[in-house]
């Protein structure tokens, strides 16, 4: 990869920062950070459960969600294995995130929340789509092989 690639920028900030702070979302009302060297491994786990999921070169992956720490980690883990990153607004619709994920064939696709999980719900069981892995660990899910959560999918 070239070393102007954002995927590899990305991980010279890690090396050089380290256990610095990087990013920061608010949980149950405390603000909680994520280092450098955090989010690298977690950037690093999204690629190689990418790749488990045979994800190729090219290929498109969604990603409908709100802004959030989980949005920009998954980003560079597509970038990383040379993958395509198709967002989603967030507050598409379901017919709008469904025209999307057909017209860019895209078979992985993040969620954020519950919202976008149940915008996606309705055609969950559509040819393409394979896997569904949702950033929000509060979010009520179907129990299917195509539908986990990120932390799920991160151990992968």
């Amino acid at each position: 990869m070239e070393r102007n690639h954002l995927a590899v920028m990305i991980h010279t900030q890690i090396a050089k920062y380290g256990d610095k702070p990087v990013l920061a979302q608010k949980i149950d009302g405390k603000w909680e950070t994520i280092s450098w060297k955090e989010m690298g491994e977690q950037i690093d786990a999204v690629s190689k459960a990418l790749l488990e999921l045979d994800v190729k070169e090219n290929e498109m992956v969604g990603i409908f969600s709100q802004n959030m720490p989980q949005w920009a980690i998954a980003d560079y883990g597509i970038l990383s294995i040379r993958g395509a990153s198709v967002p989603i607004y967030a507050t598409n619709t379901s017919k709008q995130a469904e025209y999307i994920v057909k017209d860019a064939k895209i078979k992985v696709l993040f969620v954020g929340s519950q919202e976008q999980y149940d915008n996606v719900a309705p055609f969950l069981k559509s040819k393409n789509i394979e896997k569904v892995i949702v950033f929000d660990s509060t979010t009520k899910i179907d129990k299917s092989p195509k539908v986990l959560y990120f932390s799920d999918f991160l151990e992968k």
